[in-house]
């Protein structure tokens, strides 16, 4: 059944005016989403329309008046039925709080792997990923034939942008050749983010 659950915000925080935020949902649909803001249940403003890649960054306006009674709506383009509200009210406030300015840091906005650095390279090289949510990730490293050579991540791993070294000093039998890395984050058991890259090692 096509859902949307808003996730961020969703009840009993406090947005400063001015600052960007990230609202968050999750969704089994493909169609882009119409972010909406309400206030004491009536409309408000469409804040945009967003790709339903899950989380959208939202510049408060400076022009909308302090208040703890908005809520969030994010539905279906194409299917007015299809949506979701946050669960109970947030503020917008005006002055700087240290919850606010914590999220309001400038987090990645969709999930991605970068390509490694240096590349072709020798002894080591470094391989960056986005999260613009917390996510358990699990990065792989495999041979051309697909066998495992190296696990590199296999936790939970903060929203943010990540690094990591892969040496292959730390392998004895590695040969020169073609690399494959692959990493998986998963949000709530899901599989959010898949995908893989080439890397070229040569002694």
């Amino acid at each position: 059944t096509p859902e949307i659950v808003v996730t961020y915000p969703d009840g009993n925080e406090k947005l400063q005016k001015g600052l960007k935020y990230y609202i968050r949902w999750k969704d089994n649909i493909e169609e882009e989403v119409i972010i909406e803001l309400y206030k004491d249940g009536s409309f408000v403003m469409i804040v945009d329309t967003a790709v339903s890649n899950g989380v959208y960054q939202w510049p408060i306006s400076t022009t909308l008046s302090i208040d703890s009674k908005y809520k969030i709506r994010v539905r279906s383009k194409l299917a007015q039925n299809i949506f979701d509200l946050s669960n109970a009210d947030f503020s917008i406030i005006d002055t700087i709080s240290t919850s606010a300015e914590k999220e309001s840091e400038n987090l990645p906005v969709v999930f991605s792997l970068m390509q490694n650095y240096p590349n072709p390279f020798n002894p080591s090289t470094i391989i960056k990923y986005d999260l613009p949510t917390n996510a358990n990730v699990k990065l792989v490293v495999y041979d051309i034939l697909g066998r495992e050579v190296a696990i590199l991540v296999n936790e939970e791993k903060s929203a943010g942008s990540h690094q990591i070294e892969w040496s292959s000093a730390t392998y004895k039998y590695i040969s020169s050749g073609i690399y494959i890395y692959r990493i998986v984050a998963s949000v709530e058991d899901e599989q959010k983010f898949i995908n893989t890259k080439k890397m070229l090692f040569i002694k």
